[in-house]
């Protein structure tokens, strides 16, 4: 178990940028719930879903994708919306996605677009190194 652990970390570290590229993308989109940048954040999802090899389904407000087959799932979710930008942002603009350090700033970096993320990378992983 324990060369599989130093394995992955050793894979997100040598893909650390592509990771960070594809959560700040995710937050540049304003995916105000309700809004068309709503529904285009979704579209990208999907398509970052598929091209890691899942089975990416749209809805009119979610999507699914699903990777692999067998009789046992594992279950990741999150949502793509956001809260409307607030005030008093000071690191950076609300849909910046703006690295500072070893932290991303920006609407859903911390929580809902960053498991989008875990997700898609999850899956990336475990095709990769089978």
């Amino acid at each position: 178990m324990e060369n599989y652990e130093l394995e992955v970390k050793e894979y997100i570290k040598a893909h650390r940028d592509e990771i960070v590229n594809d959560l700040c993308e995710l937050v540049r989109i304003p995916s105000i719930a309700g809004t068309e940048d709503a529904k285009r954040v979704l579209d990208l999802v999907a398509q970052k879903f598929k091209r890691v090899g899942a089975k990416a389904e749209q809805y009119d407000t979610y999507a699914l994708a699903k990777f692999g087959g067998g009789t046992h799932k594992i279950g990741l979710f999150s949502h793509a919306d956001v809260v409307p930008e607030g005030k008093n942002w000071t690191m950076c603009e609300p849909f910046e996605g703006k690295v500072v350090g070893d932290e991303i700033f920006g609407r859903g970096s911390n929580d809902d677009k960053s498991a989008i993320v875990i997700s898609l990378w999850v899956q990336k992983i475990i095709r990769d190194l089978g």
